[in-house]
């Protein structure tokens, strides 16, 4: 628990109220009589219109804030707070573009990934599939590799009056012939 303001000394209260100014103060371009002769830049609290100086000495200060001098450490402080506010408004919407970049990088990872696993199944099947295709083309080599035995009779050819084994010159000899005349059976119109 923060002690009292009896409590605390009045060098520790000087020390804080002078702490105080500092944290919201103003540099004034005309000094009070204590900061000019010390030569120290005289920092004003404009609500009370004491410098930080004369607060930690726990002397009275003769600043005297013009008019003229409130005005400019308000417009300029009006424009800090303009400039600020724009600032952040920037800082936000770099923030909400950091963030769309970001989902987009890990949707765009998380994507990759998945086509990697896919190439990675369809390599795997194209590897299997090789496999199998190899497997069945030893089947095959092994299968025309032994004899087939085959239990057919032999069987000659027989000529049928020699017209087998006659050359094409022979046979061009024999166009317009009946075939009757050959020694064939003649074979109705009716194809019977």
């Amino acid at each position: 628990m923060p002690k009292s303001s009896s409590d605390i000394s009045s060098k520790e209260r000087k020390e804080r109220l002078e702490k105080n100014i500092l944290a919201d103060c103003f540099i004034m371009p005309t000094r009070c009589h204590h900061c000019s002769s010390v030569d120290k830049e005289c920092k004003v609290d404009l609500r009370t219109g004491r410098c930080s100086e004369c607060a930690r000495l726990g002397q009275s200060c003769n600043q005297q804030v013009t008019r003229i001098e409130y005005e400019k450490i308000r417009a300029t402080r009006l424009k800090i707070a303009r400039q600020l506010e724009e600032a952040e408004e920037e800082e936000d919407a770099m923030t909400r573009k950091l963030l769309e970049h970001r989902a987009r990088v890990r949707r765009l990872r998380k994507q990759l990934r998945m086509k990697e696993e896919k190439e990675a199944v369809a390599q795997d099947r194209e590897a299997a599939s090789i496999a199998e295709a190899e497997r069945a083309e030893r089947e095959l080599q092994d299968l025309f590799a032994k004899p087939i035995p085959l239990d057919l009779p032999f069987c000659e050819p027989v000529s049928f009056d020699g017209r087998l084994w006659k050359s094409p010159s022979e046979w061009s000899a024999l166009d317009g012939v009946p075939f009757s005349v050959l020694g064939g059976t003649p074979v109705s119109e009716s194809g019977s």
